[in-house]
């Protein structure tokens, strides 16, 4: 499921992105960012930009853009992460790490907990007093995932409707039942730059993003992953005696259509 997901969140990322735009005192002294004014003068934005904040404006860092997670199996999650926070970091080594009782750090390591492993998406385990995240997981398995590449939408009064939810649940039992191959570095760097572009280009007529067979068009790519969804929609919808599910599915192959429907756009 995971690896599945990693592949096809840029779908999310175009479907529910509601931050193209940023408040410009985010960014005050900066000249470089390559953002426009918007509105009043007091925002920024990018013309076909989804969701600011899972890049590197926000959700991302750039001290993690070379960690390697591996999400072969569980064994090789949790090495690769118990690496990362064992491994020191540079650019943290002048930040205060206890020295006379301040604490700016808990530690110089590239992660200080696992908890702070930006991911759109990670396994997770409910812990038991004093125990760390990755024992759970290796002692007791996954218990749940979490979904991280979700904006707030501001559509709603409550974040997330309900039609958002059915395609989620959609999504992530295709994402499970999908064939998903073992991940390599280059499949990393290639669902890394696919996750850049939709974040900032994702509504941009014609957008080819990197597929392991070369570059195929967003819109295709979409359309197909959407199609293949339909028997998923359908065993839902049989189970709970209604069409709601083919109906989210419907809805979201609309803004596949027209990206002005995107909750980005509007």
């Amino acid at each position: 499921l995971i690896r599945n997901f990693r592949r096809y969140s840029w779908l999310l990322i175009y479907l529910f992105g509601a931050s193209p735009a940023i408040c410009g005192s985010f960014l005050r002294n900066q000249d470089d960012h390559g953002l426009e004014p918007f509105g009043d003068g007091h925002s920024l934005y990018l013309p076909y930009g989804t969701a600011l904040r899972m890049g590197d404006l926000g959700y991302n860092s750039d001290a993690q853009k070379d960690l390697r997670i591996c999400y072969n199996s569980l064994a090789n999650y949790v090495e690769t992460l118990r690496a990362a926070i064992m491994q020191p970091h540079p650019d943290y080594a002048h930040l205060s790490s206890g020295e006379s009782g301040e604490y700016q750090q808990l530690n110089n390591s590239l992660l200080q907990i696992e908890n702070e492993f930006y991911s759109p998406i990670r396994p997770k385990r409910v812990t038991q007093s004093g125990e760390t995240p990755l024992h759970a997981l290796t002692e007791h398995g996954i218990e749940y995932i979490e979904v991280r590449c979700v904006d707030v939408s501001p559509f709603s009064p409550v974040g997330m409707d309900a039609e958002q939810i059915r395609f989620l649940d959609i999504f992530l039992l295709y994402c499970l039942l999908e064939e998903s191959p073992a991940c390599n570095e280059e499949e990393q760097d290639c669902m890394a730059a696919n996750m850049e572009t939709v974040v900032n280009r994702d509504r941009e007529p014609e957008l080819e993003l990197r597929s392991c067979g070369g570059s195929r068009l967003m819109s295709d790519w979409a359309n197909a992953l959407l199609g293949d969804m339909q028997d998923i929609a359908s065993a839902l919808d049989s189970a709970h005696r209604s069409n709601a599910y083919s109906e989210s599915l419907r809805e979201q192959a609309a803004k596949v259509a027209d990206p002005e429907l995107t909750p980005s756009a509007r």
